[in-house]
């Protein structure tokens, strides 16, 4: 994986640190770039240090977040939910979007597990109903 050299950090003229460019964190994180730029606008991913061409020059823990949050929304929370489970995650709220989230999730296991028993009883009278009978026939085509 290639990695952008930047040539000197903005706020102190240091050399600053190699970084991955933005269609490589988005690869990595399995997001779009676009997404990534909406993340920025909302304020949930910090802008990282430009390049001394001016391109994004993210770090490892940009790619960390990126991931949290993909595997947050990917549980269900909304963007909204995610920031205020990044911000505080030991908090109350956060607590509370978790015991939120897990009643959701159990209450679509439950839907499901009903689907699946109306599904079966379906299956087992269906299969059973035509037993008796020793042919099946199809409609027949007529050709014109």
């Amino acid at each position: 994986m290639r990695r952008t050299k930047t040539t000197s950090d903005p706020t102190g003229g240091r050399p600053a640190p190699l970084g991955f460019s933005s269609q490589q964190v988005a690869d990595l994180a399995g997001i779009t770039i676009r997404a990534m730029r909406h993340y920025h606008d909302i304020g949930l991913l910090p802008e990282p240090e430009r390049t001394s061409s001016g391109y994004r020059a993210y770090r490892p823990e940009h790619v960390l977040l990126l991931m949290r949050v993909k595997s947050l929304t990917q549980l269900g929370l909304s963007l909204e939910q995610v920031a205020e489970v990044l911000i505080d995650p030991e908090g109350d709220q956060a607590e509370l979007i978790v015991i939120q989230l897990d009643q959701a999730l159990a209450d679509r296991i439950t839907e499901i597990q009903h689907q699946r028993h109306v599904l079966a009883e379906w299956r087992q009278s269906r299969s059973w109903s035509c037993a008796g009978s020793t042919a099946r026939t199809r409609p027949q085509a007529h050709a014109a």
